[in-house]
């Protein structure tokens, strides 16, 4: 293991085999075959010390969201911030970001409380994940800031 990572570390910028993809994978049942065997352990993050810039690559580069990582961030000494970061990032769920339009409510003002739970009760859940857009009746004004007019309305 310890020439195989020797060997990947004299590889430099975008040059990545697609094996390299599998690496991860590999290191993890290597680390859950060295809990067995007494001293394995020990040497497996030793290697894995020594050869850590090929680590950090290989995190940084081929680590899925579908892996499960932590038995590395349990081992400080074999990563770097920027590794460790990703891993992190990697825990949380992916954000999806195709919204359409915002969900647009007209609001009489003298009916406020009354429309403003009509338009939420019938909107669709999906349909408020992007926002709200809120108009007043016979007003020009939009934005955030009549937005923020509505909410705090809402709450008084």
């Amino acid at each position: 293991m310890g020439q195989s990572l020797a060997g990947q570390e004299r590889m430099e910028g975008d040059n990545l085999y697609p094996a390299w993809s599998h690496y991860l994978s590999i290191l993890k049942e290597l680390y859950q075959i060295s809990k067995l065997y007494d001293g394995a352990e020990e040497e497996l993050w030793s290697v894995l010390n020594r050869r850590r810039s090929v680590l950090y690559l290989l995190i940084v580069r081929c680590a899925k969201r579908t892996d499960e990582h932590q038995w590395i961030l349990e081992h400080r000494c074999v990563t770097n911030v920027e590794s460790r970061r990703h891993l992190a990032m990697m825990m949380f769920p992916e954000v999806k970001e195709d919204y359409e339009e915002l969900h647009e409510v007209l609001i009489d003002r003298s009916q406020l409380l009354a429309e403003s739970f009509e338009y939420i009760a019938l909107a669709e859940p999906e349909s408020l994940h992007a926002g709200l857009f809120i108009e007043f009746k016979n007003e020009e004004a939009t934005g955030p800031g009549v937005l923020r007019e509505w909410f705090l309305l809402v709450c008084q």
